[in-house]
């Protein structure tokens, strides 16, 4: 998980004294990932967010979770139709949580409690209107400190990078396309 960037001019960053060099475009370096991360902040506020939720008490292991939450959006989306975006974090004191922003129908808590028990073994689940910072949450994993040396800011986004499958998010189809067709998956047809 190297980055080698682009050949040329070597930057300094004079307060941390980072050294970098240009943008490799790659994301997989912290001064590109943070790059990358600011521009789906931007992004995200353009669309028209319903809910941020966090999951936690998910696997550390990045196959069983994601499989978990593909299991646990199939229940959801029985009775409501929403598109998600959602990423996985590491908890201070061990475990792993995940934040997602939805589009669409908004499950209720209850409903995001009882479908959740039934896919993961201890879990919790909180849900909210979403705010500005809440998009801040979903990029926060790929966007290391500056107050960090270069060497424990690779190694914090490398974390981040397998703890999620090598990506930074994850999104349902057509997430950014923005808005539902429906908004229940009983609606009928439009008749002629």
């Amino acid at each position: 998980m190297v980055c080698d960037g682009k050949e040329g001019c070597i930057l300094v960053n004079t307060r941390t004294d980072w050294e970098m060099s240009e943008p490799c475009e790659k994301n997989t370096c912290p001064r590109c990932s943070w790059s990358t991360s600011k521009s789906i902040e931007l992004l995200l506020q353009e669309l028209p967010l319903t809910a941020f939720v966090t999951f936690t008490g998910l696997p550390e292991v990045w196959t069983d979770a994601r499989y978990r939450l593909q299991v646990l959006q199939k229940r959801l989306r029985r009775r409501h139709v929403f598109k998600w975006v959602y990423t996985l974090e590491r908890n201070r004191r061990g475990g792993t949580h995940a934040h997602a922003l939805l589009i669409g129908s908004v499950p209720s808590i209850t409903e995001l409690r009882d479908g959740s028990m039934n896919v993961f073994s201890s879990f919790e689940v909180d849900s909210r209107p979403v705010e500005l910072e809440h998009m801040s949450y979903m990029t926060k994993g790929s966007r290391p400190s500056h107050k960090l040396g270069w060497p424990e800011a690779k190694a914090k986004l490398a974390d981040h990078l397998d703890l999620n499958g090598g990506q930074h998010l994850h999104t349902s189809r057509q997430f950014w396309q923005g808005p539902l067709r429906s908004e229940s998956p009983s609606s009928p047809k439009d008749q002629r």
